[in-house]
C-alpha cells in the first residue's frame, strides 16, 4: 500500500513544483529565514572522483563511484547518478536509508541532472533515524531524453579510512518524466 501511494505522489509533487515555477511573478516576495539545512550546502567538486559513470540505455539510478572511502578525516564525498536512458527526466525523489552505514549524511545537494538551480520540492536529513530525502524539479520545459547526470552530491561522516558498504546505505528513487509520468527504473533503486 505505501508504494501504490508514493506512486502518485511524485507526479503530484513535480506538477505543483512546475505549476509553481510556471506562475511565479517578479514582483518581490518577503522570505522569512528558515532554520539552516544541510541538504544542499555547496560541496567542493575536487572531493567528487573524475571517472564518469557507466551509461546505459535503461534508466536507472545508482550511487556512483561504486566504492566509497572515507578519507583520514572520515569524510567521503559521492553522487546518486541517473541513467536517463531514452526519457526526459523532469524531476525525482532521492531516499538513502543509512542507518546500519555507521555513516552520518552532513550534506545533500542537488547535482547537475535537472539544470543549475533545480526547485527543491522537499529536502530532508535525519542522522537520528538515519534517513536523508531530496525532491527536485527542473525549472522550464524538459528535452527528451535527457543527458544522464548526477541527481545529487552526499557528503558522508563516518569512521576514518573506511570502505563504506553501499547497500548499508539504502538507495531508493523515483524519477519523473517530460510528461510528468514515473519513469520505469531498473535495478535495485527503483521506487
Amino acid at each position: 500500500m505505501r508504494g501504490s501511494c508514493r506512486m502518485w505522489m511524485l507526479p503530484l509533487v513535480v506538477v505543483v513544483v512546475a505549476i509553481v515555477a510556471a506562475c511565479g511573478s517578479d514582483d518581490e516576495t518577503s522570505v522569512t529565514p528558515q532554520p539552516t539545512s544541510t541538504f544542499l550546502t555547496p560541496i567542493p567538486t575536487a572531493a567528487i572522483v573524475s571517472t564518469t559513470p557507466p551509461v546505459s540505455s535503461q534508466p536507472n539510478v545508482f550511487l556512483w563511484p561504486l566504492e566509497i572511502r572515507t578519507g583520514s578525516n572520515g569524510m567521503a564525498t559521492f553522487t546518486v547518478w541517473v541513467n536517463t536512458g531514452l526519457f526526459g527526466i523532469s524531476g525525482g525523489e532521492v531516499t538513502l536509508r543509512y542507518s546500519d552505514s555507521g555513516c552520518s549524511v552532513q550534506a545533500f545537494a542537488s547535482g547537475t541532472l535537472l539544470g543549475e538551480d533545480p526547485l527543491v520540492g522537499h529536502g530532508t536529513i535525519d542522522n537520528d533515524a538515519g534517513v536523508a530525502v531530496l525532491a527536485l524539479a527542473r525549472v522550464g520545459p524538459t528535452q527528451a531524453p535527457s543527458a544522464s547526470g548526477s541527481f545529487a552530491t552526499v557528503t558522508l561522516g563516518c569512521p576514518s579510512n573506511t570502505a563504506v558498504d553501499i547497500p548499508s546505505l539504502g538507495l531508493s528513487a523515483l524519477m519523473a518524466d517530460h510528461e510528468f509520468e514515473q519513469v520505469p527504473l531498473v535495478g535495485g533503486s527503483a521506487g
